[in-house]
């Protein structure tokens, strides 16, 4: 027997919602949010320890009601308000832990890994910059370590001169692309190539750049663990109201999806299949 709910987000002059799935075992609660059929946030509370796992984040067009959910920030809304939900109906909650393997798709189903390129552009990974996510304790000074090397790494791989960076990386198909190479040599010529990538290079097939980037940065910070504090949740700009299904009578448009609700058999999605990568969050191309 579930429980749920609907989370209805008022998002400057608009409004998002999105459907919520609990289920509960001897040992956890299991938490799902997202549409109707597609769940997009999976979240399980142990309830031994009362720590919350993010177990799942993904994009998909029908992960909200109503309307569709856009890439960027209406994410970044949805991931809030699920981790705002679960403080607000569990309190004994202590932490959220996750592992950080999110990364970018690019056009040519290339994955760069986000948190690294987050860095380099940012000084911060998506879960520090937009949730305030700290280093799990016990890999706090193994992702100090990293972020140094990358740091190493970056400055001196880019001491190459530009003709030798061009014929070590690039193959002859990306030179008949002369306005990536000419949106590439000024970037690299200002020493920020990499920086610029979510702004410029984006737009292109970025198959070049993933094999450059690799082997400059590598994924040194993929698979790091984080945790976010509940005392951290409670600074989020969150404008939102938790509507138990069965109280819903008076709202014209959410008395119509509680009416498609009973008659739909909505089965339990074990999220830690295809959606997983690598047993940790997923995140398609959160910036484009």
């Amino acid at each position: 027997m579930g429980s749920y709910y609907i989370i209805k987000s008022k998002i400057d002059n608009y409004i998002k919602c999105y459907y919520v799935n609990v289920s509960e075992t001897e040992n956890e609660y299991n938490i799902l949010i997202g549409g109707l059929k597609i769940k997009c946030v999976n979240i399980i509370i142990n309830k031994t320890n009362n720590i919350a796992i993010l177990e799942l984040l993904q994009h998909h067009f029908k992960c909200s009601l109503f309307s569709d959910l856009k890439k960027g920030d209406e994410v970044i809304d949805l991931l809030k308000n699920s981790l705002f939900f679960v403080t607000s109906k569990y309190h004994d909650v202590k932490y959220f832990e996750l592992v950080d393997n999110s990364f970018i798709l690019c056009k040519n189903k290339k994955r760069i890994s986000l948190p690294d390129l987050s860095f380099v552009k940012y000084n911060k990974t998506w879960y520090e910059q937009y949730f305030n996510a700290i280093p799990d304790e016990n890999s706090k000074d193994d992702i100090i370590m990293i972020r140094k090397r990358i740091i190493k790494k970056l400055n001196k791989k880019l001491k190459m001169n530009y003709h030798d960076f061009i014929n070590k990386y690039y193959t002859e198909i990306i030179f008949k692309k002369n306005n990536i190479i000419n949106v590439i040599k000024d970037s690299y010529n200002k020493n920020i190539i990499f920086k610029d990538f979510l702004d410029k290079l984006q737009e292109y097939d970025c198959v070049f750049y993933e094999k450059v980037f690799n082997d400059f940065i590598g994924n040194l910070l993929k698979g790091t663990k984080w945790i976010i504090l509940v005392k951290t949740i409670k600074t989020y700009n969150i404008n939102s109201d938790i509507i138990n299904t069965d109280k819903i009578k008076d709202n014209d448009d959410l008395n119509i999806l509680f009416k498609k609700l009973t008659k739909l058999n909505i089965k339990e999605q074990n999220q830690k299949g295809g959606n997983l990568y690598n047993g940790g969050i997923f995140i398609q191309t959160p910036f484009s």
